[in-house]
């Protein structure tokens, strides 16, 4: 089969729509967007690991994160595809006014930079791949040091 670019780019036109329509629903509080942009099942990969997870669970989750930061957007930094992948560079940012998985809330601001990659498969997300700087999310919040903290106070040395 020959490479269309007229038909790649009408592809990838759509799904970046699609990934930017879950970032904007989601933002404007509408979880269920989760479940109109992924089957029912999709696999998730974070850190070399992967896992099945049902769309319905990652709807809750995600609805649970809303709720614990309501004024939750995206600021998308870049996007781009190229055939049945989009690539996304964003933070999230919002307040932190609710309880985050047994993190009581500490009314900071939350910033929670990541790059996501997503593959689209008939309109829908099917597998996604994250990478967040979770140190950077938890000093935000201060739940831990700030780095000069941690460079003002090093662990005792060890013999």
């Amino acid at each position: 089969m020959a490479y269309n670019a007229a038909e790649a780019s009408a592809r990838e036109k759509a799904n970046l729509a699609i990934v930017q329509r879950f970032y904007d629903e989601y933002a404007a509080g509408t979880a269920d967007v989760i479940l109109k942009v992924h089957p029912d099942k999709l696999t998730m990969h974070y850190a070399g690991e992967s896992e099945e997870v049902e769309t319905q669970v990652l709807r809750d989750d995600l609805a649970a994160i809303k709720a614990a930061n309501p004024d939750l957007h995206a600021e998308i930094h870049s996007m781009f595809a190229s055939g049945d992948i989009v690539v996304t560079e964003l933070t999230w940012t919002a307040t932190h006014k609710g309880d985050f998985f047994d993190i009581p809330a500490t009314g900071e601001t939350v910033l929670h930079n990541g790059i996501v990659v997503r593959r689209l498969e008939d309109g829908k997300i099917v597998e996604s791949w994250e990478i967040w700087d979770d140190l950077a999310f938890l000093q935000s919040i201060g739940y831990l040091p700030s780095w000069e903290e941690i460079i003002a106070n090093p662990p005792p040395e060890t013999k």
